[in-house]
């Protein structure tokens, strides 16, 4: 079991990381925070996929819904 949770902790961190340098790299020109894009730090993600999959039809509802069924 502690193997498990090691396992999963390692690739929670590792996502969160990805996820941090994704954002980094794609707004790296262009702060959200300033221009008012995002109204705080915890909108940067939703603000990345919307900017990256706004146009395909089903794909944030996609992501909105993992968001929700993780948090469960």
């Amino acid at each position: 079991a502690l193997w498990g949770f090691i396992f999963g902790a390692l690739a929670l961190i590792g996502v969160c990381g990805y996820s941090g340098m994704l954002i980094y790299a794609w707004y790296h020109d262009c702060d959200p925070l300033t221009t008012k894009l995002a109204g705080a730090k915890d909108q940067l993600l939703p603000l990345l996929v919307m900017d990256i999959l706004g146009d395909y039809p089903g794909l944030p509802g996609l992501f909105v819904a993992g968001v929700f069924s993780a948090a469960l």
